[in-house]
């Protein structure tokens, strides 16, 4: 069976969900934190993408490709903050010309990936 955009789209998103819900309940007796969800190619595969969840305790500065939760365990709440694609149609972006705080945020993670990409 040839698998369609949508078919990738709702197993991604179930592997997503699995593993926050994961992480959640890893840090239930923390009262307060955020989570940063993003991908980044495998460095050994480079092939292969992986979905990196960090956890922190400030709240980080809003970048393209990520999507940030607010957990607050007290409250027993998870806020979406941000789910920022990385396919953002940005053109300034492209030519070094960041658009907006969003845009300003993303030109490290811009550099970055074209640095890990060769």
């Amino acid at each position: 069976m040839k698998a369609t955009t949508g078919m990738l789209r709702e197993w991604l998103s179930l592997d997503a969900q699995g593993r926050i819900e994961e992480v959640i309940l890893a840090k239930q007796n923390h009262n307060n934190y955020y989570m940063l969800v993003f991908s980044e190619f495998d460095p050994v595969e480079n092939n292969v993408v992986k979905t990196k969840i960090i956890t922190m305790l400030q709240k980080p500065s809003p970048m393209v490709g990520t999507i940030c939760m607010h957990i607050d365990n007290k409250k027993s709440r998870v806020d979406t903050l941000w789910n920022l694609p990385a396919d953002i149609p940005a053109p300034d972006l492209v030519e070094g010309e960041p658009v907006g705080e969003v845009g300003k945020s993303s030109v490290p993670m811009k550099d970055f990936l074209i640095h890990m990409r060769g």
